[in-house]
């Protein structure tokens, strides 16, 4: 039996409608799950970038979402970390629902000056292609800041039918990070 391309291009097409996969989902590889979050904390930015960016390893001692962080020197060969980092990769681990998560997070991007890095994530669960989150510290006045994180996440094709469950829990588990990070460094003002 012979096929040219166009029938096989109109095979595969059906093949993927009856899976329930998106056709731009499949051959685009940029987020499909977009979740942006501020905070606003009552302190100079330079001390929330301090916390956030150059002790990045230390997120275990500030958030309720991190059992445990370490900084890594072994970083995944697939993914290259910003040299300007002083902390390029941690792994954390963390609770949910009775299970223990492990994750390798690895600084793509790395500023002092913008108060601002990107981290892409190692060890996700297998329905995530990939996810990121850039972080930024936005000074608002000598006592106050917003911090600002953009997480992105590449769902697998055929998991992009819960993508509204996928953004609703990055978002509740990345706003309790920033009202930990608000609680942890304003308190440490307070104690000073």
């Amino acid at each position: 039996m012979y096929f040219n391309s166009k029938a096989m291009r109109s095979i595969a097409l059906f093949i993927l409608l009856m899976m329930g996969i998106n056709i731009a989902d499949a051959q685009n590889k940029e987020a499909n799950v977009n979740v942006k979050i501020s905070t606003i904390i009552n302190a100079p930015a330079d001390k929330v970038w301090e916390v956030l960016g150059q002790q990045f390893d230390d997120i275990a001692d500030w958030t309720t979402v991190v059992k445990s962080s370490k900084a890594i020197e072994k970083i995944p060969t697939h993914i290259i970390a910003d040299p300007s980092a002083p902390i390029p990769a941690r792994e954390t681990t963390s609770e949910n629902k009775g299970k223990t998560i492990t994750l390798v997070e690895v600084i793509t991007e790395y500023s002092d000056e913008n108060r601002s890095l990107k981290f892409y994530g190692d060890g996700l669960p297998g329905f995530i292609e990939f996810a990121s989150d850039k972080q930024s510290v936005i000074e608002k006045g000598p006592h106050q800041c917003v911090v600002v994180f953009e997480v992105e996440v590449r769902l697998k094709s055929v998991f992009s039918i819960f993508k509204g469950k996928v953004e609703k829990r990055f978002e509740e588990n990345f706003k309790r990070v920033q009202n930990d990070l608000k609680i942890y460094v304003e308190r440490e003002l307070v104690t000073k």
